[in-house]
């Protein structure tokens, strides 16, 4: 079965794990000619060919990530579904910083 994701998700790190862990064949923005590019992504995945929009792969291309101690340990914490006060006390007793509720939410975003 092909897939095509339509969507008005802009963030090329979601829409690259979209192609990756889901193995989607195909995504189309949604947006003023969204009717005319899903078209256009329908004849395509049926010719075997992988869609993806250019603003999004040249997006995907010059993303990098560079996580810090910190980030996956915040990471590690949201994945096991700690919230944000369970967080900033196991920063305290653990002498992480930043440890305060603010810099935790700023962090996340």
């Amino acid at each position: 079965m092909k897939i095509i994701a339509f969507s008005i998700e802009k963030r090329p790190k979601v829409i690259d794990d979209l192609f990756k862990i889901q193995e989607i064949n195909g995504f189309v923005s949604k947006g003023r000619n969204d009717g005319k590019d899903l078209k256009n992504a329908i004849k395509k995945v049926l010719k075997n060919e992988t869609v993806i929009p250019q603003e999004i792969l040249n997006s995907i291309r010059n993303t990098s990530f560079n996580f810090t101690e910190y980030d996956v340990t915040l990471i590690e914490l949201l994945a096991k579904g700690w919230k944000q006060n369970q967080i900033e006390e196991y920063f305290k007793k653990n002498n992480i910083t930043p440890d305060s509720k603010s810099a935790i939410e700023k962090k996340i975003k």
